[in-house]
């Protein structure tokens, strides 16, 4: 059984700030002022021109195996999911219900909880502070199960209703808010994490293999929300280890993404004419580059790398607007949560290192996701069969 219940629809600014589908930090970001970080000369890449070339080979292999379609991974061992869920209730708030990576998400779930016979109930919401409460008290007062937070509610900024929760028996999750590497957030009883650090590693990996260590790189970022934090660190993590490669990094509040990251690629395309990389750590931002680097005529020097795999980016992928694009299909990613979050209703042990895989998508494949694009499409199908055989659900 399937609700949604809630209010509204995603205003235009609401859907600026959430087209990611990610979690928000509590902290505040702008545009402009944007920082600028060489290589270490000290690293690992100061032996020489060797060096340099055993480590783009080392990248060039590593970017070729996600460039190979993903293969299912188990969370677990198998168990009988329409046991563990038989009269159960799973509420799960997401940063906004008209973001179609929530979207998405959502329907994943609710195709799971028709097939093994449970309610989930999304609550329905703008993606603003006070419905994420209003949703919380809901849950409390339909007293469900267990209640996900997809995305973008933070625990941090809900602690009374994290606490009425727990004092009603009430396991609350939260899912692809962070990076492994980044802290649990408070009072949760599990976090399903998201490798947005390996993803910001892999971006930098492409730029520097594409331009032999030589990367120049313009970074765009929105660092109110988690997962650009993380992406960010990976980047600095690789870049780290090529003294002659540059980036520069430009932070855009996301309701500002329409208004500022033209122009303000455009200044630094100006500015810093060596520029041979943008990478927008999320792909819609690539919406407002490709203008920006068309107006300073740079086609032919400046690609773009960027992650989300968004259907109206991998068309531009098609267009050769840009070159690469780190996907991942949501309804893999709604299953595998909800599988973790069945183990965690059943008592069974239940692993935070989960396989959410990413493929690369590039002008050579991108036909496999359709034409337009479509969500999910060009990732195989198999795994919806290994699922359901992990749940016992195969006939």
């Amino acid at each position: 059984m399937y609700k949604k219940i809630g209010l509204g629809v995603l205003t235009v600014a609401g859907l600026a700030m959430l087209v990611s589908g990610c979690g928000n930090t509590t902290s505040n970001s702008s545009g402009g002022g944007g920082s600028s970080t060489p290589g270490n000369s000290a690293s690992s890449a100061s032996g020489g021109n060797s060096n340099t070339s055993k480590l783009l080979a080392e990248y060039q292999t590593q970017l070729d195996a996600y460039a190979q379609k993903p293969k299912f991974v188990a969370n677990g061992p198998a168990f009988n999911a329409k046991k563990i869920m038989k009269g159960k209730t799973i509420l799960s708030i997401p940063s906004a219900s008209t973001i179609p990576f929530d979207q998405n998400i959502e329907v994943a779930m609710q195709a799971v909880a028709k097939e093994v016979g449970f309610n989930f109930i999304e609550y329905n919401n703008q993606g603003q502070q006070t419905q994420y409460v209003q949703g919380m008290n809901e849950a409390v007062a339909r007293h469900v199960n267990l209640i996900d937070l997809l995305g973008g509610p933070n625990p941090s900024n809900l602690l009374p209703q994290m606490e009425q929760a727990k004092s009603a028996g009430i396991p609350v999750v939260t899912s692809v808010l962070t990076d492994p590497s980044q802290p649990t957030p408070p009072d949760v009883k599990f976090n399903i994490p998201f490798q947005y650090e390996t993803v910001g590693e892999l971006l930098a990996k492409w730029a520097l293999v594409h331009t032999k260590g030589k990367a120049h790189i313009l970074v765009i970022t929105d660092n109110q929300i988690t997962a650009s934090q993380a992406e960010e660190q990976g980047i600095k993590n690789i870049m780290a280890q090529f003294p002659q490669a540059t980036a520069v990094y430009q932070d855009v509040l996301n309701t500002e993404w329409a208004s500022k990251i033209q122009s303000i690629t455009q200044s630094e395309l100006t500015q810093n004419p060596n520029i041979n990389y943008v990478i927008p750590v999320f792909d819609s931002m690539s919406t407002y580059v490709v203008p920006a680097i068309d107006i300073e005529h740079k086609q032919n020097q400046v690609n773009i790398a960027t992650f989300n795999g968004t259907p109206s980016i991998l068309d531009m992928v098609s267009q050769g607007k840009v070159q690469m694009d780190l996907g991942q299909s949501e309804d893999w990613m709604g299953r595998t949560i909800i599988d973790d979050e069945m183990r965690l209703l059943g008592g069974l042990k239940v692993s935070s290192n989960v396989h959410i895989p990413i493929y690369i998508w590039t002008k050579s494949n991108v036909s496999q996701a359709g034409v337009p694009a479509q969500d999910n499409q060009g990732y195989g199908t198999n795994y919806v069969q290994d699922f359901n055989k992990l749940w016992g659900l195969s006939k």
